[in-house]
């Protein structure tokens, strides 16, 4: 059992000072609970788990798919299946959550996530390969609205913050060991990629089983949560049956609407760097090692920046903290436009790190603490709806727009769209 006394881990999963708590006689909060923190762990090393299996199998669906003769084409829809189910369920996936229990729906994407993978292993066709995508995309919403859910119910109320700084610090290592995984696992020549298939070789399915095996393992995990973990929330379930209708009225909850603009923004910019530094790149005479760099500085950036989220927000609220590391993360993209020297672009992908690394988790602990307990995963749901929306929509907006004005328009509009951001976190009054 870990011990409630141990200060280091508890202070880091409680988000500060173990001593400090508004329900405690004169401000003093009792020594933290073990099983909670016990569950506190064990459902982050579960996200961290199905993420890690999650980004293991993705990059290899396309080597997979080429091994059965796929066009660039077909490689793209193969791909895209990823994102069928999460945008038109997240929200019903979200009420599911709230009626159902955390755990309960978050061992059930798990599961999903190693039938995914199992179907990916054996798939003998382009058809059941976007199955086992379909599957993959599915599972993984299910486990991240789920977890999500989790870590704002369960400890402190005023700590939330610092449970998903830490939440989103495992998350995040999760998806850098994936693709790290699945490397070590199946090195593939780099001439498999242009000689097309290779008849009926599946290398890639070493690590579609591997990562089914993970997903089974933190399946099993989540077993071992306590029995107040497995049960649904005690009082006001939503009963509403018309999703759209609440879905509307979790929007209308003072706070939440402009927690939803500043995370599409801030999902927007990551996107859209990580989709357009390389013609950035081509562009601009700079190879793929120092694009590949820059990019790879800029999410080390982002995991610091989450390690010490709940301490700036200590400091600046979590409205003041959004406003500073959005406006700063805009101020850096700006700066893009005029193609400044390569020593300059690594300090600014640093800045544009620290600056995005906060913005998602942060926001998602907002809508968390604004949200009713009871309507959480709703809420969840409808900040997943509104990223994938935005995802599918700004990239392909924003390559028109480069289209008909040159990439500098790019970064000046995404500056732009994360000003706004800043601007509507400081003034968006946050009720703790």
């Amino acid at each position: 059992m870990i011990e409630p006394a141990a200060p280091g881990i508890a202070a880091a999963l409680a988000g500060g000072s173990v001593a400090a708590g508004p329900d405690a006689p004169g401000g003093v909060m009792p020594p933290l609970d073990a099983h909670w923190l016990r569950n506190a762990v064990l459902i982050t090393v579960v996200a961290a788990l199905s993420v890690m299996a999650a980004s293991a199998a993705r990059p290899m669906v396309t080597y997979r798919a080429i091994g059965l003769g796929a066009s660039p084409f077909e490689i793209g829809l193969v791909q895209s299946a990823y994102a069928a189910l999460p945008g038109i369920t997240a929200i019903g996936i979200g009420r599911w959550v709230d009626r159902a229990g955390e755990a309960l729906i978050t061992a059930l994407g798990c599961l999903i996530l190693a039938v995914g993978a199992v179907v990916l292993a054996l798939a003998p066709s382009l058809y059941l390969l976007a199955v086992g995508q379909i599957l993959m995309g599915f599972g993984i919403i299910v486990e991240a609205i789920a977890t999500q859910s989790f870590v704002a119910n369960r400890g402190p109320a005023d700590r939330q913050v610092h449970r998903f700084g830490w939440f989103s610090v495992a998350v995040s290592s999760g998806q850098i060991a994936g693709p790290a995984m699945a490397a070590l696992l199946v090195p593939i020549a780099p001439n498999a990629l242009a000689t097309g298939a290779r008849g009926g070789d599946n290398p890639e399915a070493v690590v579609f089983a591997v990562a089914a095996a993970i997903c089974l393992a933190a399946m099993l995990l989540v077993r071992t949560l306590g029995a107040a973990s497995r049960t649904a929330p005690a009082h006001g379930l939503a009963t509403d049956p018309n999703v759209a209708r609440a879905a509307l009225r979790v929007l209308r909850t003072p706070g939440i609407a402009s927690a939803m603009f500043v995370s599409l923004g801030v999902a927007s910019a990551l996107d859209v760097l990580t989709i357009y530094l390389p013609a950035y790149g081509e562009t601009n005479g700079l190879s793929v090692t120092v694009i590949g760099s820059l990019l790879a500085v800029r999410a080390a950036a982002t995991l610091v920046a989450r390690a010490f989220m709940g301490r700036l927000t200590d400091r600046l609220g979590p409205g003041g903290a959004l406003l500073v590391t959005t406006a700063t993360a805009a101020a850096a993209i700006g700066v893009l436009a005029i193609s400044p020297p390569v020593p300059i672009l690594f300090a600014l992908m640093i800045l544009v790190g620290l600056g995005l690394g906060v913005g998602q988790p942060l926001t998602v602990a907002w809508i968390g603490m604004q949200s009713p307990r009871n309507e959480r995963g709703l809420a969840f749901g409808v900040r997943h709806t509104g990223n994938l929306v935005t995802l599918t929509v700004v990239p392909a907006a924003m390559g028109l727009l480069a289209g008909a004005t040159g990439l500098a328009a790019i970064w000046l509009v995404m500056a732009g769209f994360l000003a706004a951001g800043a601007v509507v976190a400081g003034r968006t009054r946050f009720a703790a």
